[in-house]
């Protein structure tokens, strides 16, 4: 995880004390993506978000499990080959989006992919859909 602050300048709050720095703890990227992976954002009441936070931060929230290492490794590959490949699959996406709605159908986002990166087997891309 990292620390980072924030500079918080909230109407009443801020005109009766001014601004107030405060630091946070922020848990890495993946520990995130595992996080609301299990909870959904849209799903989960504020309560809910703000109790699974505070587990978070004090260490009580057990991680999830982790999947195959070779899972894993095949994600990580794919992680860096969208990097790399950003522009392409954003005009390849981009060409198969006609109505202009910012999403493709599974299949297509399989298909896309799988032509970009050849070099996976096909079967890959079930395990990451």
């Amino acid at each position: 995880g990292n620390y980072g602050g924030a500079l918080i300048c909230d109407g009443q709050w801020f005109s009766s004390k001014g601004p107030q720095p405060y630091e946070h703890w922020a848990p890495q990227w993946q520990r995130l993506a595992d996080v609301f992976s299990q909870h959904g954002l849209s799903e989960t009441s504020s309560a809910e978000r703000f109790h699974i936070a505070h587990q978070i931060e004090s260490g009580q929230a057990s991680a999830p499990k982790s999947p195959k290492p070779a899972l894993q490794q095949v994600e990580q590959y794919v992680t860096e080959q969208i990097v790399r490949l950003k522009q392409r699959l954003f005009w390849e996406f981009s060409a198969l989006d006609s109505k202009n709605s910012g999403a493709v159908s599974r299949e297509q986002w399989s298909r896309t992919m799988a032509a970009m990166m050849p070099d996976l087997p096909p079967d890959a891309w079930q395990e990451l859909t």
